[in-house]
């Protein structure tokens, strides 16, 4: 696979702001058109925490895949209530998704798409794809933060004052309605029956010690009771690196099981 680094001035974030591509080995040389996984960040994190700590293009090398891995800064995936320009939803899917469908040979349709991430990559793979089920054909989310836009000095949960100055920026006071507009279990609930025949695949696993293990239980439980298909695992594991690694290879396979081969 090759990788490659690059710039889109985005309308929605007012900026430029880069974004990273893995392409399969064999891509310059053929006319075949791929599926994309896009991979998302967590909080505190780059783009380049795919290829910085894991060993992704090893993992990738002989799949026949692209994989984008946008910035998302740690604006939570969503376009925040105190800073006018930081439209971090409104970027992956007005202004990176069209982007990356112009410039490479990509699949276009629902099952050429798949979406994941790790924490705040998580919510956000999930986030979108309940928003926006008819763009992805997979979800995928190791140790989902899943509860962010529910945080506050009142319900502060585990490890408040370190997530605090992200959620307060991204969904504002308490009582805003960006905290309700992107509230995944307010969407997971409002689901009809024929929205949640249009959802995509979900998968979705958390370490046993990770804080985040009772907000995945939460949507796990939430998912059985309006009949959303899914996968779920609670495994042996922290909130750390070494745990997001070591999911990776099954993420891939999945994706390889679920979205088109080229064509």
């Amino acid at each position: 696979m090759r990788q490659i680094v690059n710039k889109i001035y985005s309308y929605s974030l007012e900026r430029e702001v880069e974004y990273a591509v893995l392409l399969p080995t064999g891509y310059e040389s053929s006319d075949l058109k791929y599926s994309v996984l896009y991979l998302l960040h967590g909080l505190f994190g780059s783009y380049q925490n795919w290829f910085e700590l894991t060993n992704i293009e090893e993992l990738a090398h002989d799949l026949k895949l692209i994989i984008v891995m946008p910035d998302g800064s740690d604006g939570w995936y969503s376009d925040s209530e105190t800073i006018r320009e930081n439209r971090y939803e409104s970027y992956f899917i007005n202004d990176l998704l069209h982007e990356v469908e112009k410039i490479y040979r990509v699949i276009t349709a629902k099952e050429g798409r798949a979406i994941a991430g790790l924490s705040m990559g998580g919510y956000g793979a999930f986030k979108f794809a309940t928003r926006y089920p008819q763009a992805f054909e997979l979800a995928a989310s190791f140790s989902g933060a899943f509860d962010a836009p529910e945080r506050s000095d009142e319900a502060p949960g585990f490890d408040w004052e370190t997530l605090k100055p992200s959620v307060l920026q991204a969904f504002g006071p308490q009582d805003s309605i960006t905290r309700t507009r992107n509230n995944l279990y307010t969407l997971v609930q409002s689901l009809q029956l024929e929205d949640v025949r249009q959802l995509p695949h979900f998968y979705f696993d958390c370490g046993l010690s990770d804080g985040f293990i009772d907000a995945n239980l939460r949507l796990k439980r939430l998912f059985d009771s309006v009949g959303v298909v899914y996968e779920f695992a609670g495994i042996e594991g922290g909130h750390d690196w070494d745990y997001w690694g070591s999911r990776l290879p099954g993420l891939l396979k999945l994706t390889i099981e679920y979205l088109a081969a080229p064509r």
